[in-house]
């Protein structure tokens, strides 16, 4: 039986309803008038488990990190009043009902991104005898549209399309090195309250910059019909394009990555997906073919080549070539004139 009393309902931004839901008064408290910070600490009691909760917030934020166990089932219910809320579980199976709208379960070791209508709240469920460690963090939408420098309603993707079209949104991911470390941080500090305030604000501003990073870096594209294979097809094709038209000065994968509006890994996983290699290979490889295709079609001198090319220096070139093709530049001419002439075969 799920422990639950409908009466407790969590609003974020009211540490008195804090209060309510854990249905005593906090462990430990600290507050900081000056910037209007607010952090508590809530210990399990003995008879209904083991562990913690911190809650902080301040006027941009609210941040809860739980760690422990209960014995029984717990049933939590939320009002997010239009803040925008990241939710990363570590080692937790949340269930997790939106009222008037979908329910999901995110997994241990995941996040979830999501936006609800003003007003509307979910039930968060915590299964009983299963450890956890789990990580909410809510935000303003004044606070997101300062880091994005834009307004939270005019948000577009990289089709073009409004972000946050429907009044329920919600987003799942695995977690990235840097998310799990920045979020594993958190459980392994031990510090005075004062302090711990200053570190959960900072882990708040961190974690909240690379979930958003992480979000539109990894938003799938689409072409006018919708089609996402055809869209990425035609990105990977733009990076390739881009590459052929400057091998002299060739880009760094983090620019190509940008011009094209792709993130550098998914680019890279794509791009060896259509050509065999990594847009870095895929440089060299170009390269090394042009400098054939000169050798071959004209008389420029191999320093000349070698800056049309990309290679600073025309030895480095040399030993490039003879990796590619088993002979130097001077060595492949002389054999591809010989061809022309009928007075040798070429490679």
């Amino acid at each position: 039986m799920t422990d639950v009393d409908h009466s407790k309902i969590l609003n974020w931004g009211t540490s008195e309803r804090v209060r309510s839901m854990m249905g005593r008064t906090p462990d430990e408290e600290f507050y900081d008038d000056r910037r209007h910070t607010l952090l508590q600490k809530y210990c399990v009691p003995e008879t209904a488990g083991s562990g913690h909760t911190y809650y902080f917030s301040d006027q941009e934020i609210n941040f809860v990190v739980m760690e422990g166990k209960y014995f029984t089932p717990k049933r939590y219910i939320v009002r997010d009043n239009g803040w925008i809320t990241f939710n990363f579980s570590l080692k937790l199976l949340l269930d997790i009902q939106f009222h008037g709208g979908e329910k999901i379960f995110e997994s241990e070791m995941s996040w979830i991104l999501f936006r609800l209508p003003p007003g509307s709240s979910q039930t968060h469920t915590i299964p009983g005898n299963e450890h956890f460690r789990w990580v909410t963090l809510c935000c303003r939408e004044s606070l997101v549209e300062n880091l994005l420098g834009c307004n939270i309603e005019e948000l577009r993707d990289r089709n073009g399309c409004l972000v946050f079209k429907e009044p329920y949104f919600y987003e799942s991911y695995k977690f990235t090195p840097v998310i799990l470390q920045a979020t594993e941080e958190i459980f392994k500090v031990d510090m005075p309250l004062a302090l711990r305030a200053n570190f959960m604000r900072a882990k708040a501003d961190e974690l909240i910059t690379m979930a958003l990073s992480t979000f539109f870096s990894t938003m799938p594209i689409k072409d006018s019909l919708g089609n996402v294979e055809k869209a990425v097809e035609d990105v990977v094709a733009r990076a390739a394009a881009l590459i052929e038209n400057s091998l002299s000065d060739p880009p760094t994968v983090e620019t190509i990555a940008e011009l094209v509006g792709f993130n550098k890994a998914s680019l890279i996983h794509e791009f060896r997906a259509r050509y065999g290699m990594a847009p870095s290979e895929y440089i060299k490889e170009k390269q090394l073919d042009e400098a054939r295709n000169l050798l071959e079609k004209t008389r420029m001198p191999l320093s000349e080549i070698s800056v049309r090319v990309g290679y600073r220096h025309q030895c480095n070139l040399s030993t490039a070539f003879r990796s590619k093709f088993g002979m130097s530049p001077l060595e492949y001419r002389k054999k591809s004139i010989g061809t022309r002439l009928g007075i040798g075969a070429s490679i």
